[in-house]
């Protein structure tokens, strides 16, 4: 991350949970910019005083931008990047980009979340590098969760067993338990792969970037 970060644009924010996350956890304050295209009128709730929300892309320059699950969701995904980066990043700045990843477990759970695509390591790289970005750091997420989705695609393809997803936010019980622990050991596993230069393959991709 910038070493001075400050600002952060946080691209497809939604209800604003990540940008608010990371401002209450970030060590010094942050001014944080939401943008979504589906806010309306409605306030955004979020905790930190220095965050706002807007439904169109802003003109000012950030620190950080974050593009968390957002590519996957634009049919131009290329021309899309490429104009948030050279309208928003500011000079020395990165961006954090995330992506779920391999299309051979594209399933009907990706329809409903209106995915356009899933995307190979490679093909995430040539997308930041359409863009002017280069990589710092980028790598796996969810390696355990890799067989439990390749499970769910093959049962759908035998028209079995139909897949769904859950939000880990708002879902309750033992499963939802059981996933957030699976997915904490899963952090903590690569933290000590990487210190190793080892990465794993997972079910989402993320690239840390720079001009």
């Amino acid at each position: 991350m910038p070493s001075s970060l400050g600002t952060v644009l946080d691209v497809g924010a939604g209800d604003g949970f990540f940008a608010s996350e990371l401002a209450a956890r970030w060590p010094s304050p942050l001014e944080i910019c939401c943008w979504d295209s589906g806010y309306g009128d409605e306030a955004l709730d979020v905790p930190a005083a220095a965050m706002r929300r807007t439904a169109v892309q802003p003109g000012e320059r950030f620190d950080l931008i974050l593009m968390l699950d957002v590519a996957e969701h634009v049919e131009g995904d290329r021309a899309f990047l490429e104009g948030i980066v050279d309208r928003n990043l500011a000079l020395g700045g990165q961006l954090l980009l995330a992506v779920p990843a391999w299309p051979a477990l594209w399933t009907s759970h990706d329809v409903r979340l209106g995915h356009v695509r899933r995307y190979t390591p490679a093909a995430g790289r040539s997308l930041c590098a359409s863009a002017g970005l280069r990589i710092l750091e980028s790598g796996g997420l969810f390696p355990s969760l890799l067989p439990y989705r390749a499970l769910q695609k093959l049962g759908e393809k035998a028209g079995r067993i139909p897949v769904s997803g859950l939000d880990r936010r708002t879902g309750e019980g033992p499963l939802a338990k059981v996933i957030d622990r699976v997915l904490g050991a899963d952090r903590r596993l690569q933290r000590r792969l990487r210190a190793l230069s080892i990465d794993l393959s997972g079910l989402s991709w993320w690239a840390l970037c720079t001009r």
